[in-house]
């Protein structure tokens, strides 16, 4: 976006479709030179905006008029499209309602308690996206935790493991579960402070459990969330 609001439309070729980001929202759009339009216009059809614009208009301009009416371009946009099914997901502990839409755009919406994943495989692109932000979460637990632990594993991963939280091996690799990004925050760093200590301690022996309550003294209520909430962290299977 920013290279957008510096180059404004300089860049982009008359007639040729290109993602933008307006209000937070990729939007589809197209400039159209016309040797018959007296003024500029926006058109939104179909979830896509089409700017049309006089021979003697400036890029620059139309820029403007995009810039100045993206609310409403977005609105529009938006009331357009088609959702192909809607189901509910936990992100960082909260249940939001998902809308998936098969859009030529790609991006993802969160906006008062909904999210919006637009994409021509919108559930597929929703799975990566929030496997993106597990990796990211993780990694930011792991950096702050092994400093303060001293225990460095040899190797982090990250998959989708059907019954584990998170598991330790004897050569130092420590593996969590993706989903644990639908958890709160505090309950995903439990994990990496439970699976750190058993780079000390293999086993769930009271040295393992004084660990774990040095660095997470709530860790008794963050392992209940866990056993209560689990079996909802998923993606609907009907996707």
């Amino acid at each position: 976006m920013a290279w957008f609001r510096r180059q404004g439309f300089s860049s982009i070729p008359f007639g040729v479709a290109q993602v933008i980001e307006l209000s937070g929202t990729p939007v589809e759009m197209t400039l159209r030179r016309s040797q018959r339009a007296r003024r500029l216009r926006l058109k939104v059809s179909d979830g896509k905006l089409e700017v049309v614009v006089p021979l003697r208009v400036s890029r620059e301009e139309a820029h403007r008029l995009v810039m100045t009416h993206q609310d409403w371009i977005v609105k529009h946009a938006l009331s357009q499209e088609t959702a192909t099914d809607e189901h509910s997901v936990y992100f960082n502990g909260k249940s939001l309602e998902v809308r998936l839409v098969e859009a030529g755009k790609s991006g993802i919406l969160i906006s008062d308690g909904v999210m919006t994943v637009y994409g021509s495989d919108p559930s597929q692109q929703l799975e990566n996206w929030l496997m993106q932000r597990a990796s990211s979460a993780v990694n930011e637990s792991i950096e702050r935790r092994t400093k303060e632990m001293s225990l460095f594993p040899k190797r982090v991963q990250l998959r989708d493991q059907k019954t584990k939280w998170g598991a330790c091996t004897s050569r130092g690799t420590v593996t969590f579960n993706w989903r644990l990004i639908m958890a709160p925050p505090e309950v995903l760093d439990y994990v990496v402070v439970h699976e750190l200590a058993h780079l000390r301690e293999l086993n769930h022996s009271a040295r393992f459990w004084s660990i774990v309550e040095r660095h997470c003294p709530s860790h008794k209520l963050h392992k209940k969330w866990l056993k209560d909430h689990g079996k909802n962290l998923r993606l609907p299977r009907s996707w």
